[in-house]
């Protein structure tokens, strides 16, 4: 089969998992999968940032790579060849060097979440990866800081094709996320003004009780608000395609919601004219 089909009808949909598997038959599928075909399929990467530039050196190639820090500690444990070491969610945990520094938050800064990942308490975004998220042909799409209470963004981070910041406490340089793609934003109670996400296409603020003028979210795609205690006045998404507002109690009137393509209004109690 020439290569051309190869990257063209079959290895584009394969996972890295896959990828190294079939890498291993032979020096033919090493040679095709490493050097003439380019990996599309999301690779979900839960490691250390020197463990993520490691495989991005040899798998130059992949082209959306979904990148989640841990903590220093959880290398102590990553012992395991790459393609056998899968989280829970399908993500590959990486082989680490344990006597290579990484600039991590250290040991005593993180908490280990329901999956058994440890979650650094605090995240600020080592220059390197900073770099590999500006570049022109960035492998590194989509970045998951979920659950750090303190993180700290950076001018660029709105190249990312999606970041979720889903349950921190303190955000600093909310404002390097003007013109983000796609950005994850609930349970972040001490949000009030979201005039930064003007530019994005899909925003999840649920949970977000203090935000409570949605004007700025007018051009977006699709907006999730579930649990918003503090919104009442949704007029302002008149135009969005995709709207959720499960169980907001403050939501009576949704005339103007009449163009949204797709409306949850699930658990909305004090809503009537639908």
């Amino acid at each position: 089969m020439p290569i051309e089909l190869w990257d063209g009808q079959l290895i584009p949909f394969l996972t890295l998992n896959e990828a190294v598997a079939l890498a291993e038959l032979n020096h033919f599928f090493y040679d095709v999968v490493h050097e003439h075909v380019q990996l599309r399929s999301e690779a979900s990467l839960v490691c250390t940032v020197p463990e993520l530039l490691r495989v991005l050196s040899k798998w130059r190639n992949l082209r959306d790579v979904a990148f989640q820090p841990v903590a220093d500690s959880e290398s102590e444990r990553l012992l395991e060849n790459i393609h056998y070491n899968v989280n829970a969610l399908g993500g590959l945990i990486v082989n680490h060097d344990r006597n290579e520094p990484a600039p991590e938050p250290e040991a005593n800064e993180s908490y280990t979440d329901e999956s058994g990942v440890s979650v650094p308490t605090r995240y600020t975004c080592p220059k390197v990866l900073q770099t590999c998220i500006r570049s022109s042909g960035a492998q590194v799409r989509r970045l998951n800081l979920s659950g750090i209470v303190c993180v700290s963004l950076f001018d660029g981070v709105n190249r990312l094709h999606e970041l979720g910041l889903s349950g921190c406490s303190q955000i600093d340089g909310l404002h390097w996320l003007k013109g983000i793609r796609e950005v994850d934003l609930s349970y972040c109670s001490f949000l009030e003004d979201v005039s930064f996400l003007g530019d994005s296409q899909q925003v999840d603020l649920s949970y977000c009780h203090t935000v409570t003028d949605l004007s700025p979210l007018a051009k977006c795609k699709s907006v999730q608000l579930n649990v918003c205690r503090g919104i009442s006045d949704v007029s302002p998404l008149s135009h969005v395609r995709r709207v959720s507002l499960r169980n907001c109690p403050a939501v009576s009137d949704v005339n103007a919601l009449g163009n949204v393509h797709e409306l949850n209004l699930g658990g909305c109690a004090n809503v009537t004219n639908v």
